[in-house]
């Protein structure tokens, strides 16, 4: 049997940016992909740490895949990813959350660890066959919150290490796939710099391009993981 692999974005332009140019057929409220050796069952969660992991979740439940992907866009806040770099990401952390009356670290909820790692499987095929400059590798920060300029704080810097981007999804979806025991890997094109005052028009602008070269990359890494 082929492996089941979840596509999961947070709208529908990411998930677009999958699936694109692929025979794929709607099932439902997903979508299917034949690959030569995998099989992907595509779909959007919404935005957001609670809409994703609730969608996730009962996805989980009905169908329990071998590998989750979470695809689409962030916004940098490291000089090093520019627009349209792709950042696979290592681990990924809260940066809304605040446990530390009760003995925790900034950022680290209640029973979990403060970093969520990704699928190191996934990290090495890529590390050893994409060579391509504008693929970079380091930890995003989620929370509830479109970060700007004005909301870009201060503690990203202090209390993480070495933060390259932000979204709002991505350590809900690790989360989710830590507790399932399920490999999950992060793969983030960069839309718009968070430090940015006109970042949010760069953000719309850029989303659909942006989504498309996170979608291929994922694709690729699929292909080069599976092969036979």
């Amino acid at each position: 049997m082929k492996p089941l692999v979840y596509i999961i974005a947070a709208q529908q332009e990411e998930l677009d940016g999958f699936f694109q140019g692929l025979e794929a057929k709607q099932d439902g409220e997903t979508v299917l992909y034949e690959g030569e050796n995998y099989l992907v069952r595509g779909f959007f969660g919404g935005i957001g740490k609670v809409s994703i992991s609730y969608r996730l979740g009962k996805m989980i439940q009905k169908e329990r895949p071998d590998r989750i992907i979470n695809i689409g866009v962030a916004g940098s806040i490291n000089t090093d990813l520019k627009a349209f770099d792709i950042l696979l990401a290592t681990n990924g952390c809260y940066h809304d959350v605040d446990c530390t009356a009760f003995g925790y670290e900034y950022g680290q909820m209640c029973q979990m660890p403060l970093y969520f790692p990704c699928d190191m499987e996934l990290l090495t095929v890529s590390q050893e066959n994409i060579h391509d400059e504008h693929v970079k590798y380091g930890l995003i920060l989620s929370g509830d919150s479109f970060i700007t300029k004005e909301h870009c704080k201060s503690e990203f810097f202090d209390k993480f290490l070495n933060p390259y981007a932000v979204d709002m999804e991505s350590a809900a979806v690790l989360q989710c796939a830590l507790i399932e025991k399920i490999p999950c890997n992060i793969i983030r094109a960069i839309s718009d710099d968070a430090t940015s005052e006109e970042n949010k028009e760069h953000y719309e602008f850029a989303l659909q391009d942006a989504s498309i070269k996170a979608g291929k990359l994922a694709h690729q890494l699929l292909d080069l993981l599976y092969i036979k």
